[in-house]
């Protein structure tokens, strides 16, 4: 790379033109290892070593290792871990191969990666202790000055010596924090001495401070603030730059102090933020006082840069005669390391430079930084410590141990260590001495942003002695024209002018100043003129003209219908102008708000129901419809959305058929002549209303007037005309109109995308309802069709009892439009894939228009008589286990590859359940013939399966084939069994109904097997009911053993309740049925648990007659009556 190029390193920084060739290397060339060093381990434990020992004599020895926690900063926010590394390990090898220094003994780094967190090198420090109690005897690295803050806290109380290789920061120096922390490296708090004698030298006495973060640079910010105060330097502003935003405030108050001298504490990113902001505002010739960075750091990128405003040549120009203070790397002379024989301070740069110019961008040096010369000191301090320790009879399991004799005697060992390193001389302030015991003595390097030939650079001017702040000049400061140091504030300036940057420019027209100084120019006040650059003060206004805000370069007129008041400030209006004007603005929005809410609006529908013969539509809010002046007129409506074939969507000519007339603000009549040529499912929970658009004026309401909206809407316009024409002039009243039209078409744009947003209450319970299926299931995915699609009884209870309030008595077809499809609709699954499926137990064959109320309490008989759990009865229900968005899928190419078909034949079915009431509807349905049909298959071809139940009967009260229904609804049932044939049964499809009935003509016997089967099972579902019938009658006669007398005592509510110490707020009632009469007395014989569950039991059929009204003769023709 050219001498241009940055140089990524500190150390290399420094040097002519030749130090920066080459230092670019590609990623993956060949690495090559200089002066002896064979590897470098980047983190974790040190590499075998086949290091040969020898004694202070001489003789060959096997090594004794002295082990060493090393925490570096390999990754995270600072980048100089690597040299750390590479540098301290090479140190220790030179020690160790030469054996002099501690004969016998070979230092050990094991290398940790510390990422710069202070949490991650407790950590690291807390695990080695734990996992090797007796190995280490010191710490060293902790680069980053967070880790050496967190591990310094640590390190007394764990009792282990620390060194830290690069932590500058001012709060380490805290000597009460931070009793036994030591350090290579120069602090920062030494480059507060040399700003403040800098600042002398060119007689600055005040400037701005800038730092960042506090925990990182406060303390050395408010040391600096003292510092400055007791040497009579004034600090203006203590400002903080974390943000680009941060960075613009900070510009801004530079401009408005007319101070150009910035001292920044704080990180390389908030100065770029600052010269970029400086660029922006176009500021130049401020003068920047900071601590060493990068190489050329300023033109770096970062995050969020604006690349094409804040340019390498802009960047370069804000940094020149920058002033930074840092401490020293590498000494780079001749004189010798104490540490290493026969190597000087610039042997060791010189392997440095050769080591970064092979490696650098590879893996092993990502980055070089000139602190690797203080790890290499840090090594050199931590191998004198241990010999001087040794050497006075401490043992080596003492130092792993870590007493405390150990731990005070190294800590005294580092305060008094004097040596020549690579960074030069380096000793500590006696023990004891208070803040900065720990800091070494040595000196602060001065360097100046200058432009050379080769560029813009950091030229080294001096240094400055951290003993007592002595400049040792080397080269000294440059300024502009090779003059004096420029004053710490811009120039002031004179009447009529303001400063612009670090010029002053003449007001602008509009502006005013009439005093000399730094502050800047006036706008002119309201009711005033300036209409020249550079002007001492403003004009007033002449009458009639006036100016309506501050800074105005001329005056205007006042317009038709007012006159400029005394101030010419504003112009008074007509009041009867200002009432016409705004009276029109008004007029025209409500006209606009009239008509746009009326057209082409949609009247969401919470509810459609028969209500008699009537078919009644609730509204969500109020319809508006309007029929006052004619009260029993209808209007023509088009009906969609409701789920209802007969409903939605039927014209004639693109014009509706239906009309409605208005019952209530929410409630409309559907008129239709007959209520049942509309089909069984005339009941919906959803849909809008829509007029014709002509309709939409004159069968809507007005506000003002008993009307309707087009003759009330007709009626304002005249007015607005009116009053454009006759009181405001053209442009005023078209303005107004405009304006007022522009309000209510926006207002109503809001009305209407508020209206849209609202939901209906079955839509607020289907949102609630899926929400709480998310939770279970937030990702549903499709099942196989058939007998894994079915659902859990108290899945289905589930549903009935979420939406009981919509469903009412409301039947399957209501349930699946409304209800179904709308959960399923963003999945399109079935209803059993979005809640969960189960296989199947039972297959339900049901009418759809029995009422879903009723459909679910005969299911729930059945899993009672069955003795099962809700969780442990699954069902295959078509209208949930099906998906309603592919009913052809289904179905399928035949009725035998279809879906029912598929469920009915799963070897995991048990039966078919079938819900029925008195009218048997169930039976004149095709597909519940072809159900019973193939379950009358399976029967057949099943008869030695004890575990297939065949076909069951489930009625409201009971399930027919378990003697657990009334024998009145047997018996009904019979009955209509008797006068239904099988081969009436109907479908809504041709095809399905002869496929089925090929299906049912092909078995052996046809139809009249197949009715036989149904009658059978009837017939057995009697006889069961029978016997159970008599066994409890049997059982009651056998118990009691007493007169018909004594049987209704026992039978009375206050004998029962008195016998089982019933309490006296709750009725025990007595149960007008035989079977339910049996089961109380059988509970007087037991127990009164029992007793209590049988009442609840019977509370579940309805009302039951009071105590006392059934008498022994009735109970005895009961019984006549059922046997």
């Amino acid at each position: 790379a050219p001498c241009l190029g940055r140089c990524s390193w500190l150390a290399m920084k420094r040097g002519p033109c030749s130090g920066c060739v080459g230092v670019r290397v590609a990623v993956g060339r060949t690495r090559r290892w200089v002066l002896g060093l064979v590897a470098v381990v980047i983190a974790g434990a040190a590499p075998a070593s086949s290091l040969e020992c020898r004694t202070a004599e001489g003789a060959a020895t096997p090594c004794e290792p002295l082990d060493v926690l090393v925490n570096l900063p390999i990754t995270g926010s600072w980048t100089g871990g690597q040299s750390l590394n590479v540098s301290g390990r090479k140190m220790a090898q030179l020690i160790n191969e030469q054996q002099a220094l501690l004969p016998g003994y070979e230092l050990v780094l094991h290398v940790f990666d510390d990422g710069c967190e202070g949490a991650a090198s407790n950590k690291i420090l807390l695990q080695e202790i734990v996992d090797n109690e007796d190995k280490y005897v010191a710490l060293g690295g902790t680069g980053c000055s967070a880790t050496s803050q967190s591990t310094a806290s640590i390190a007394p109380i764990v009792r282990m010596p620390q060194i830290s290789w690069a932590s500058v920061s001012a709060v380490l120096s805290d000597r009460a924090t931070y009793p036994s922390f030591f350090r290579t490296r120069v602090p920062e708090t030494s480059s507060n001495t040399a700003w403040v004698r800098i600042a002398h030298l060119c007689g600055w006495a005040q400037l701005i401070v800038v730092k960042g973060e506090d925990s990182r640079f406060g303390f050395q910010a408010s040391g600096f603030i003292e510092m400055a105060a007791d040497e009579g330097i004034r600090v203006l502003e203590l400002e903080s730059i974390l943000t680009t935003q941060d960075a613009d405030r900070v510009i801004s108050n530079v401009v408005s102090s007319r101070n150009r001298l910035v001292l920044m504490i704080t990180y390389e990113i908030s100065i770029q933020y600052f010269f970029c902001a400086s660029i922006s505002a176009q500021v130049e010739g401020l003068l920047i006082l900071t601590k060493t960075h990068g190489d050329r750091f300023w033109l770096a990128d970062y995050e969020g840069k604006n690349a094409e405003q804040c340019t390498d040549i802009g960047m370069n120009k804000r940094a020149e005669f920058m002033i930074e203070v840092g401490g020293i790397g590498f000494r780079n002379d001749t004189m010798g390391l104490d540490c290493v024989t026969g190597w000087s301070s610039s042997d060791y740069k010189a392997w440095w430079d050769d080591f970064v110019h092979q490696n650098l961008g590879t893996d092993v040096l990502w980055v070089a930084n000139a602190a690797a010369g203080n790890a290499a000191d840090g090594v050199c301090m931590l191998a004198l410590a241990l010999r001087q320790v040794l050497a006075a009879g401490l043992s080596t399991d003492q130092l792993r141990s870590r007493t405390r004799e150990a731990f005070d005697r190294m800590n005294d060992a580092f305060a008094t260590v004097h040596f020549q390193g690579v960074s030069g001389e380096l000793s500590f302030p006696a023990p004891g001495s208070g803040d900065g015991a720990g800091d070494p003595f040595g000196a602060a390097v001065i360097y100046q942003v200058q432009e050379t030939l080769q560029g813009v650079e950091e030229v080294v001017v001096g240094q400055c002695l951290t003993q007592d702040g002595t400049i040792i000049w080397s080269g000294g400061l440059v300024w502009p024209g090779n003059g004096t140091a420029p004053p710490a504030t811009f120039q002031d300036c004179e009447i009529g002018q303001e400063p612009d940057g670090i010029s002053c420019i003449p007001c602008s027209a509009g502006s005013f100043k009439y005093t000399t100084g730094s502050v800047a120019c006036t706008p002119c006040p309201i009711g005033k003129f300036s209409g020249t650059i550079g002007a001492s003060a403003c004009q007033q206004c002449a009458t009639d003209t006036i100016t309506k805000t501050i800074g105005q370069t001329s005056c205007e007129s006042c317009s038709y219908g007012t006159t400029s008041s005394l101030d010419s400030n504003m112009c008074e209006w007509d009041m009867n102008f200002i009432v016409t004007a705004f009276g029109i603005m008004g007029l025209s929005a409500f006209i606009a708000l009239r008509l746009l809410c009326r057209l082409r609006r949609e009247i969401k529908i919470c509810d459609i129901s028969v209500v008699g013969t009537r078919i009644i539509i609730t509204t969500l809010g109020c319809h508006q419809i309007w029929h006052s002046w004619r009260r029993a007129a209808s209007t023509p409506m088009m009906i969609s959305g409701t789920g209802i074939e007969g409903i939605d969507n039927i014209s004639h000519k693109g014009k509706p058929i239906f009309r409605v007339r208005v019952c209530t603000r929410r409630k409309l009549e559907l008129m239709v002549a007959d209520v049942d040529s509309l089909g069984q499912d005339v009941a919906s929970s959803m849909g809008c209303l829509r007029q014709p658009l002509l309709f939409e004026l004159f069968d809507t309401s007005g506000f003002f007037v008993s009307l309707p909206t087009l003759f009330e809407v007709s009626l304002l316009v005249v007015v607005v005309i009116f009053k454009s024409a006759f009181v405001l002039d053209g442009i005023t009243g078209a303005a107004a109109t405009t304006g007022g039209l522009l309000i209510g078409i926006v207002s109503v744009s809001v009305w209407r995308a508020v209206r849209g947003c609202a939901r209906t209450p079955i839509q607020q319970s289907l949102d609630k309802f899926q929400e709480t299926l998310a939770l279970d299931i937030p990702y549903p995915i499709a099942s196989e069709r058939g007998a894994g699609r079915a659902i859990s009884a108290d899945k289905l209870q589930k549903l009935h009892n979420f939406f009981i309030d919509h469903i009412k008595e409301r039947n399957m077809y209501y349930v699946c439009k409304n209800l179904v499809i709308p959960i399923t609709k963003e999945s399109q699954l079935s209803y059993a894939d979005v809640v969960g499926p189960s296989m199947v137990s039972w297959f339900v064959s049901h009418y759809w228009g029995t009422p879903f109320r009723e459909f679910v309490r005969c299911l729930r008989k059945h899993w009672e008589a069955f003795h099962l759990q809700p969780c442990d009865a699954s069902y295959w229900i078509c209208t949930l286990s099906n998906n309603q968005w592919k009913i052809e899928e289904e179905l399928g190419d035949h009725i035998k590859v279809s879906s029912f078909y598929l469920a009915l034949q799963s070897q995991t079915c048990r039966g078919t359940a079938m819900v029925i009431n008195h009218l048997s509807l169930p039976l004149s349905r095709v597909w519940c013939l072809f159900e019973v049909a193939t379950t009358f298959e399976r029967t057949e071809t099943e008869k030695e399966d004890s575990d297939y139940a065949g076909l069951l009967l489930c009625t409201p009260s009971g399930v027919l084939n378990k003697g657990t229904a009334d024998m009145d609804i047997g018996i009904q049932i019979a009955q209509q069994l008797l006068r239904t044939d099988l081969r009436n049964a109907q479908a809504s499809n041709d095809e399905d109904k002869r496929q089925i009935f090929d299906i049912v003509n092909g078995m052996d016997g046809g139809f009249n097997s197949i009715n036989r089967f149904v009658r059978t099972g009837v017939r057995n579902a009697l006889l069961e009911m029978h016997r159970a019938f008599e066994d409890d009658f049997d059982r009651i006669v056998r118990t009691l053993k007493i007169s018909s007398s004594t049987l209704q005592s026992m039978l009375s509510a206050s004998s029962i309740c008195t016998s089982l110490e019933v309490s006296s707020d709750r009725s025990c009632p007595a149960s007008s049925s035989l079977a339910a009469a049996g089961s109380y007395v059988k509970l007087v014989r037991e127990h009164e648990a029992e007793c209590r569950a049988a009442a609840s039991s019977q509370e579940e059929f309805g009302a039951v007659p009071a105590a006392g009204q059934i008498s022994p003769t009735s109970l005895g023709e009961e019984v006549r009556v059922r046997v």
